[in-house]
Formats: C-alpha cells, sequence, structure tokens
C-alpha cells in the first residue's frame, strides 16, 4: 500500500517508545525503560490486523486516507474492531501485566476509564509528538491534539518541550539505526 509500509509503521513505534522514555525522565519516572517498553507495543493491534491472513489491512488504509480520519475509526469502519481493542485481549491473552494492557486500550485517550494514568498519558503525548514531527508512519496523517487532562496528571509545564526536540530526534536516530 503507498500510504502504510510496515518499515515506517515500526519506526512510529521507536518514536513513541523513545519517546516516552524521555517524558519518564522529565515526570521523574525511575522505570523508564518500562515507559519505553510500553510505547514501542503500544500499537501492537494493527500488527494483529496487518498480518491477519484473512484481513486485507489496505482497505482500512484507504479507508482512512480518503475519508481523512484516525486509522482506528477505520478499523472500525471496515473490520468493525480497531486496533486498540484487539492488541488489548490478544495482550490479555498472554497474560501481559495490566499496566501495558491499559496502554494498548487507552493510548489513544490518555487515560484510563476516566482515571489517570502516568504511563498511558506519557504513551499518548509521545504518539501525537513523533506524529507531528513525522516520525515514523501510523497508517494515517492524522496529528491528534493531545488530551488536556494529561497535562495536569503529568504535571508537565508547556515550557519544558522548548528544548526536548533535539533530545527526541538524537535519540530517535540513535534507536533506529541499531
Amino acid at each position: 500500500n503507498p500510504y502504510f509500509s510496515t518499515v515506517d509503521h515500526w519506526k512510529h513505534s521507536i518514536a513513541v517508545g523513545v519517546i516516552t522514555r524521555i517524558l519518564g525522565t522529565l515526570i521523574n519516572e525511575k522505570l523508564v525503560d518500562n515507559y519505553f517498553v510500553a510505547g514501542i507495543i503500544h500499537d501492537i493491534g494493527k500488527l494483529l490486523l496487518l498480518y491477519h491472513g484473512k484481513i486485507d489491512y489496505s482497505k482500512v488504509i484507504n479507508y482512512a486516507v480518503e475519508n481523512n480520519t484516525r486509522i482506528g475509526n477505520a478499523e472500525i469502519a471496515v473490520l468493525g474492531i480497531d486496533h486498540l481493542e484487539l492488541g488489548a485481549m490478544v495482550a490479555q491473552k498472554w497474560d501481559i501485566p495490566e499496566s501495558l494492557i491499559n496502554v494498548i486500550k487507552y493510548h489513544l485517550q490518555g487515560i484510563v476509564n476516566g482515571k489517570p494514568d502516568n504511563l498511558v498519558a506519557c504513551v499518548h503525548l509521545a504518539d501525537a509528538i513523533a506524529r507531528a514531527l513525522h516520525l515514523g508512519g501510523a497508517g494515517d496523517k492524522t496529528i491528534p491534539r493531545p488530551n488536556p487532562e494529561i497535562w495536569g496528571i503529568l504535571n508537565l509545564d508547556i515550557k519544558q518541550f522548548s528544548n526536548i526536540a533535539p533530545v527526541i530526534m538524537k535519540s530517535y536516530e540513535d534507536a533506529v539505526s541499531i
């Protein structure tokens, strides 16, 4: 599909992992490697849909592009389920920790059933930043506005972002080169 490549998807996942780890550092999280892993796996449901032999995922991509909508909306319209729900169901079957299941299921909202969650909020923000910086490809061309609630959850000051772009780009380039 001209709008989606597996390599770009992995680059997006790496970017979200790198940015999530950086955000974890900004909020003084001690286990920032867990933040990196959460960012990497946030879109695992897309891979499950992409590699399922009976699903033509290019129809989903085309729908997203033609309708200028998020990939999750396109998945529901074309397949009846989105990568968040499917990814969370499979992660639960695999006995993945609940914190990561929440990331997979709620990263587009940035909160878990109306409750604050630092890890989910960081992945949510990292996803938006990766899209805004065009790091990899998430399957659609939208750049979502972060949920305004996450600023209070993470207690981040927007001024902290003035010097973060070069750090993100260097970390991303280092990770992708590996």
